[in-house]
């Protein structure tokens, strides 16, 4: 099974999941969060979504703070294959009235998205498996204190960038600067936080769940999805074109759909500047000049 598959399989069960036949949400609880890192919507997915799809294993991360948050891996007669593993990281955004939040760029953290992504057999040896990210917009319900997702993409790692040098630039060990302030007990962790790319940016892939993969020939291999767009992406600063395709359930698809191709969809902000922006800057409500 090619990850393209495995992520069909994976995008399919998710459609069913958190969208009835029509397409509308399906409302469902969560539990209440624990602490800061803990995330309900990822122990959903993994304990009870995923553990519905026979063939295959989800293991959820072992821990707060660790990507990616769960890995999917396919198993033949009660053996699992971890080089056929799928890593799936979750990213959660929330609705303004016109548009998913964060459209020009969410945040990834201390990880950059990547084509292939770090993690460990139990005996600890390294490997790189395919990675996927799974973006969803997660709205409440407040009548019934139950949520929903009203955006749902699961796109390739390659989709959202295509170095892998950099993750593993950046997922590697870093110097910390240490012995700072007046009494030499402070520590400057030199942590990295990331933006890149948000899928439900691009219009065409909001409201109605998308799969975003490299592979052009997914509809003939995995019949119940359908190809919408061909999306092409720009590579910095070579200009050449590395080209992804869109697939729905074909079920939300009309029989009479032209395939569109999309050029660089992705939003980014119009400004940019090199350098950062005071944060939580604390303004006094009234000036103490007399």
């Amino acid at each position: 099974m090619t990850p393209s598959q495995t992520a069909a399989t994976a995008f399919l069960e998710l459609r069913r999941a958190f969208f009835d036949s029509g397409c509308r949400s399906i409302p469902f609880h969560l539990r209440p969060k624990a602490n800061t890192q803990s995330d309900p919507l990822d122990d959903f997915i993994s304990e009870s979504v995923f553990q519905r799809l026979g063939g295959f294993v989800c293991i959820p991360a072992p821990g707060p703070l660790t990507s990616p948050d769960m890995v999917l891996i396919p198993y033949t007669d009660d053996l699992l294959n971890p080089t056929e593993a799928l890593a799936i990281e979750v990213k959660k955004v929330t609705r303004t009235r016109r548009r998913a939040a964060r459209h020009a760029g969410m945040d990834y953290n201390s990880t950059p998205p990547a084509g292939h992504v770090r993690v460990y057999t139990y005996e600890g040896r390294e490997i790189m498996i395919p990675a996927y990210y799974l973006v969803v917009c997660q709205e409440p319900v407040p009548e019934a204190a139950t949520v929903q997702l009203t955006g749902l993409v699961l796109i390739e790692g390659f989709g959202l960038d295509a170095d892998d040098a950099l993750y593993a630039e950046i997922t590697g060990p870093r110097s910390k600067r240490i012995g700072l302030g007046s009494y030499g007990d402070g520590m400057d962790r030199t942590r990295p936080m990331l933006v890149f790319s948000n899928p439900l940016g691009v219009p065409q892939f909001d409201h109605v769940p998308t799969l975003v993969v490299s592979d052009p020939d997914l509809q003939r291999q995995v019949p119940a999805v359908r190809l919408v767009f061909e999306v092409h992406r720009t590579l910095k600063p070579s200009n050449d074109t590395r080209v992804f395709f869109a697939y729905r359930a074909a079920q939300d698809v009309p029989s009479e759909w032209d395939v569109e191709t999309l050029v660089d969809p992705f939003p980014v902000p119009v400004k940019r500047d090199t350098k950062t922006r005071p944060r939580g800057m604390f303004r006094l409500p009234a000036s103490l000049d007399r």
